[in-house]
């Protein structure tokens, strides 16, 4: 699970914490993060294999131990099963993707995002789940760099699938 979060200029902050929960009450310490620039990134690697849904808030601690905390968020997880037939394709693109493994008798309507590094949504399309694949064409070309495509049900909100594609020069 990649976690990404930008800041404005913060001063006299000790370090950020990141904070996961299977309840969203009781929240424990997952990692530490020195502060230093306006933009942070984390992998989780550690999700515990029998919970489908986390949810994750950032702590900030300034140099008097003063805490402020993140809005939660949700992170609904597929089961491994269903994530394995998901395909994205290909990984280095230049205007378009192909998305292959949604089956109707699985889902009926998902919902793919592209989001660059930031977080900000660049395309979002509905599409009926067809067998067989569907090809993505962006309506204007990204600027080349890292972003993520996220398929998500739409009748569940669950992310069925995260794959990192590269737009290239």
């Amino acid at each position: 699970m990649e976690l990404t979060w930008r800041t404005g200029n913060e001063t006299d902050l000790k370090q950020y914490v990141v904070q996961r929960s299977a309840d969203g009450r009781n929240f424990i310490d997952i990692a530490k993060i020195s502060p230093g620039e306006n933009s942070f990134s984390y992998h989780d690697n550690n999700i515990p294999p029998d919970n489908l849904k986390l949810m994750y808030r950032i702590s900030a601690e300034n140099i008097n131990g003063e805490k402020t905390y993140s809005s939660v968020n949700d992170v609904q997880l597929c089961s491994p099963k269903q994530q394995e037939l998901i395909k994205i394709y290909p990984t280095i693109t230049n205007n378009y993707f192909v998305v292959s493994g949604l089956f109707p008798q699985q889902v009926k309507k998902v919902l793919i995002e592209v989001v660059d590094a930031s977080g900000r949504k660049i395309m979002t399309r509905q599409l009926g789940a067809v067998n067989g694949t569907q090809t993505l064409y962006f309506e204007k070309r990204p600027a080349p760099g890292s972003y993520f495509v996220v398929v998500i049900n739409q009748e569940t909100a669950e992310i069925l699938h995260t794959q990192k594609i590269t737009i290239g020069i």
